[in-house]
């Protein structure tokens, strides 16, 4: 199962790439954002405990008034 998630992250690597390079050859803005936008970073761990202590935060405000 791996070596088909590996396999088909491969595929779309190299149509991002293409992408990409058409965009720098064609002088149009935006490959960066092009790859942000199909492999987003995810959250980090800061990032996911802030929305977690938010959370937690948000319930006790309604049960503590």
């Amino acid at each position: 199962m791996e070596l088909c998630q590996k396999s088909a992250q491969y595929g779309a690597d190299q149509e991002l790439e293409a992408c990409c390079e058409l965009m720098d050859r064609d002088f149009m803005a935006g490959p960066s954002e092009l790859r942000s936008a199909r492999r987003p970073k995810p959250p980090s761990l800061k990032e996911q405990a802030l929305e977690q202590l938010d959370g937690i935060a948000a319930v006790f405000r309604m049960t503590h008034g």
